[in-house]
């Protein structure tokens, strides 16, 4: 029963992300839904209510800033609906295709293939993020990349607890983003506690590896999932309010990193909590 509603949810979250798409790159769509308010006048409107203190709606420059602004993030939400919608389609594949399964831990080389692969794709990236279109083949390789990491891994978890994962991190996402984008708080002052809380994350995991104990483990798991929950809010405001506009692609690839991440760390609590 769980096992249909969460497979017959799943479908419908991906169709609802294609229709989204489909609204947002068709034209004729556009022009038929909304002939009078264009999605510039949206967030445009959506800025200055955030940042009325900083421009004037009468100042032409201020305007055209706004306007680059909200190309900018029209950029930055569309390249990662479609690296996400990439993503969930190979993660639902390894999941329930048992002839991939067996491929994947038939072939224990393939994590080193794609590791080397995400390294070089990453390097590439920093080096050739401003050059387009170079930039974005480079980052439709690296999330094929990433979608077939995150794939090999979920191929040791249950067909449900993939399925609750993926779900999770959909609501804990979306509701943060909305959190974030209504909030006026000043975030970037969690920066430096956040890269410490990262680097502590790790060590404690570098720990965990040698003493294997289950509690430690779910404790590090909801810590994660804490510690990328709070990524997400810090890198979403400084994509708002700080990220040079030409800079679409290092903000999309962060804030593509902090979701998979927040997605594994989920995936081992539901785990954890599972065996339990």
């Amino acid at each position: 029963f769980l096992r249909k509603v969460y497979s017959l949810l799943t479908m419908q979250l991906l169709a609802t992300v294609t229709v989204i798409i489909l609204f947002t790159f068709v034209q004729d769509i556009k022009d038929f839904v909304h002939r009078k308010l264009s999605l510039e006048k949206i967030s445009a409107v959506m800025y200055f209510y955030f940042e009325k203190e900083k421009c004037s709606c009468k100042d032409p420059i201020s305007q055209e800033l706004v306007f680059k602004f909200s190309g900018f993030l029209r950029k930055v939400y569309s390249l990662l609906t479609m690296q996400l919608l990439a993503t969930v389609t190979v993660i639902i594949l390894f999941t329930f295709v048992q002839d991939i399964k067996d491929f994947v831990h038939r072939n224990d080389w393939l994590v080193l293939v794609s590791l080397f692969a995400t390294i070089g794709l990453l390097i590439g990236l920093h080096v050739k993020r401003l050059d387009h279109p170079v930039n974005l083949y480079l980052l439709a390789g690296f999330t094929m990349v990433q979608a077939f990491t995150l794939g090999i891994v979920v191929t040791f978890y249950s067909q449900m607890v993939v399925l609750q994962a993926i779900f999770l991190t959909f609501l804990v996402v979306a509701g943060l983003t909305s959190f974030t984008f209504q909030s006026k708080r000043d975030f970037s002052v969690m920066g430096s506690g956040l890269f410490a809380a990262l680097i502590i994350l790790i060590g404690v995991s570098i720990i965990q590896i040698f003493f294997n104990n289950s509690l430690l483990d779910l404790v590090i798991s909801f810590a994660g999932a804490i510690v990328f929950s709070l990524f997400i809010i810090f890198d979403t405001h400084m994509i708002m309010q700080k990220v040079s506009a030409e800079e679409y692609i290092l903000a999309t690839i962060t804030l593509y990193m902090d979701i998979l991440n927040l997605f594994m760390y989920i995936l081992r609590i539901l785990e954890a909590l599972n065996r339990q």
